[in-house]
């Protein structure tokens, strides 16, 4: 079920919606399928043959569903190959913890911010955001 929440354009075709496919994300363009996104692209492949060496896999060959079986398992199935560590920052008491965003449609372009501060209980204290107008 996972394929179907990842809107490639492989997903957007199979809806019904015609549309020239292209990865924006590659120098020479290829169709957008999600195989093509987490498994072949130039980055993809770039950060699974860092993955294969840390791991001693080798991916080679294999397709996108045969990856996930073998690294993350089969649905319902406790047999997962890869661990992770949570990792988060709490901050001391009266400290207050501010993340960030921000979007540029090209250079010039429209433009938007956004940042929220957060108490040391994770509690929502201030948000704001805007686009940004005007020239420097």
């Amino acid at each position: 079920m996972w394929k179907f929440r990842v809107l490639v354009d492989e997903v957007v075709q199979s809806m019904g919606i015609n549309l020239v496919s292209r990865c924006w994300c590659c120098i020479q363009p290829k169709s957008e399928t999600m195989s093509h996104l987490f498994l072949t692209s130039y980055t993809a492949a770039k950060l699974w043959r860092l993955f294969d060496n840390v791991a001693d896999t080798s991916l080679e060959g294999l397709q996108l569903s045969q990856v996930m079986v073998r690294h993350y398992g089969l649905p319902g199935e406790d047999n997962s190959k890869l661990y992770y560590l949570p990792v988060c920052w709490k901050p001391p008491e009266g400290i207050l913890k501010c993340n960030t965003d921000g979007a540029s449609r090209g250079n010039p372009g429209r433009s938007s911010y956004g940042f929220w501060l957060r108490n040391s209980v994770g509690d929502l204290v201030y948000v704001q955001g805007q686009e940004i107008t005007g020239r420097h």
